[in-house]
């Protein structure tokens, strides 16, 4: 708050991103709502409200100056300028950590297949580093046959390709996963 009170009083430029903006209205709203809603403490209340307060005095500050637009056509359209702020309890998600787990089992054969570290190494596992191997080695197939391309980052080029080579080990892979969690269709 010391900064934008300098640039009022200095007649200064402030340069902020929409989304900056709007994360503090959006926050600003969010406090205002728990403090009328939510159950908590004295001190709960007080720190959102002292929060509240600053998040206001910046909007006023906002409200008093000038806005100058760049790419106004981004800035207005509804689904590239929309932000998400969760208000509410929060709860676990459908098949939390599951949901987790099973993207990192994922990304750890996509880093393999790259020769890229991994969350964990399946040494010990000779099914699963079997068919590691054989994605590592269907992947340089790829590169070499251009259905992958490797630079920046590996991005697949050719659809049949990965229907036909990579796809069976990924099914096998995350068959795997499913078994070890107990989720094998019985």
């Amino acid at each position: 708050m010391t900064k934008l009170k300098a640039a009022v009083r200095e007649k200064s430029v402030v340069i902020s991103t929409p989304t900056s903006v709007k994360s503090v209205m959006i926050k600003f709203l969010e406090h205002v709502y728990d403090i009328n809603n939510e159950i908590m403490s004295v001190e709960g209340k007080e720190t959102l409200t002292k929060e509240a307060g600053t998040l206001a005095r910046i909007l006023n500050v906002f409200k008093s100056g000038s806005l100058i637009m760049d790419e106004v056509d981004m800035l207005l359209h509804p689904l590239k300028s929309e932000l998400n702020f969760p208000i509410g309890g929060k709860f676990d998600l459908d098949f939390t950590p599951l949901r987790y787990e099973i993207a990192q089992y994922v990304m750890d054969a996509i880093l393999f297949a790259q020769n890229l570290p991994s969350s964990q190494t399946y040494d010990d596992d000779r099914e699963r580093k079997a068919i590691l191997e054989n994605l590592r080695m269907e992947v340089n197939k790829g590169i070499n046959e251009k259905a992958f391309q490797r630079v920046p980052h590996l991005t697949l080029l050719d659809q049949n390709f990965y229907k036909a080579k990579i796809k069976p080990l990924m099914t096998k892979w995350i068959a795997l996963f499913l078994q070890e969690k107990g989720l094998n269709g019985e």
